[in-house]
């Protein structure tokens, strides 16, 4: 099973642009300072410093601790060199600390997959499948019928594509190995072309 990418919780995404806003006052004061020569822990000065430095400490704990052990990133393509991926790396996270601009290697056993709609027909004879199963434990009297949860039918099916098909502008999920929180280059085992950037053709769409 692939790893799960960290979000914000939700209290954190609807203060996010808050907290940018408490980090560029916090600069702005300090820039200010410096620029006019006023010591920093003088009186007031020194009050303001450390109440913004709390304000700041609290804004931190709406947002979810940076994971130690990375081992899949999202962001938007910048460039593609033959195998090598520019990745502006998104983060909901403002305090976030780690390299933004990664570089992603797509080696030789690296997957490269897009999501494509299910034929609805083969949606459609899945969930049949599943309802059948269903009322036959419940025919049965099988205590287990809904404890025991059925594979649900994916509306979204996995299609290989190439690094050719790989773009600028495309948003993409990476995966590796290892971890790679600090990591500014790295092979990726595989990268999805997400459904908001995928360009499905023609031929892919189910008939």
């Amino acid at each position: 099973m692939e790893p799960n990418i960290t979000e914000a919780k939700p209290e954190a995404k609807k203060i996010a642009p808050l907290a940018m806003l408490l980090l560029g006052l916090v600069i702005g004061f300090l820039l200010g300072r410096y620029s006019v020569g006023w010591p920093f822990a003088s009186g007031g000065d020194s009050q303001q410093l450390q109440h913004l430095r709390e304000q700041v400490a609290e804004a931190k704990k709406l947002y979810p601790a940076p994971m130690g052990d990375m081992r899949s990133i999202s962001g938007k393509i910048t460039a593609v060199n033959g195998s090598r991926i520019t990745l502006n790396r998104m983060s909901a996270n403002p305090f976030d600390d780690s390299p933004k601009t990664r570089t992603v290697i797509v080696g030789p056993d690296t997957k490269i997959i897009r999501l494509v709609p299910t034929d609805p027909k083969v949606l459609q004879q899945e969930e049949a499948a599943v309802r059948e199963q269903q009322s036959g434990l419940i025919y049965k009297g099988t205590s287990t019928a809904f404890a025991t949860p059925f594979p649900l039918p994916m509306p979204l099916t996995e299609q290989t594509i190439s690094r050719g098909e790989l773009h600028a502008g495309d948003t993409i999920i990476v995966y590796a190995a290892a971890n790679i929180r600090n990591s500014t280059s790295f092979t990726a085992t595989r990268i999805q072309l997400t459904i908001a950037t995928a360009r499905i053709p023609a031929s892919a769409m189910p008939k």
